[in-house]
């Protein structure tokens, strides 16, 4: 399904119809989420993890010449579309794997910043895929998450049928992330989308 929809995943049609038909979020769109990416990193240098990057959606929107982007997918053909938008756009600076969330193939706290998009939902278990995410990160690096909750939309409805989809409710969703080694919750509700960002937690002496 994913490799299906990797050409049209960044149309605004394609965008429009999941966020404002199916979950609500009548505010929300694709340079809105690029914008709320931007402004979570914003002045973070060095190398951020891009968890579940799909086509590389927002890590080409954020590679500069002080911030290079590391992008993981368990879908090869989301990867390879990602791979053709990179050399299309000409964009240096992000780098594609195919690996599992769960298993990063990256040391202990090496990276300044993370983003994980409209996946979070989709991962089997929640506080070890993002007990692993933090495990990669420095102390109170940031960290850009794009999901869906529990509300009255169509999108909650079918998520609710599929048994590989989650459905969360913010509290539990904010105990999974203190869990997981996370502080500062601060999200941005639109119909049953979400928005919010965190910060890995700075140890306290």
């Amino acid at each position: 399904m994913l490799e299906f929809l990797a050409p049209i995943y960044e149309g605004k049609l394609w965008h429009s119809f999941i966020l404002k038909t199916l979950a609500n979020a009548h505010s929300s769109s694709l340079e809105g989420i690029a914008g709320f990416v931007s402004e979570t990193l914003k002045g973070i240098t060095g190398s951020v993890l891009d968890v579940a990057c799909g086509p590389a959606t927002h890590g080409r929107r954020i590679a500069s010449l002080t911030r290079n982007v590391y992008g993981v997918d368990f879908s090869m053909g989301t990867l390879q579309q990602g791979m053709t938008n990179i050399a299309r756009e000409r964009i240096s600076g992000v780098r594609l794997a195919r690996t599992r969330v769960e298993e990063l193939p990256f040391e202990n706290a090496v990276f300044d910043g993370a983003i994980c998009g409209g996946s979070l939902h989709l991962f089997p278990d929640t506080v070890l895929a993002l007990r692993e995410i933090a495990r990669t990160m420095k102390a109170g690096a940031p960290l850009a998450v794009t999901t869906f909750v529990a509300g009255n939309s169509l999108l909650t409805q079918l998520m609710k049928r599929r048994k590989n989809m989650r459905v969360f409710q913010i509290p539990d969703l904010q105990r999974y992330l203190s869990e997981a080694g996370f502080e500062d919750f601060e999200p941005k509700l639109d119909g049953t989308f979400l928005m919010f960002n965190t910060r890995k937690a700075i140890p306290r002496i």
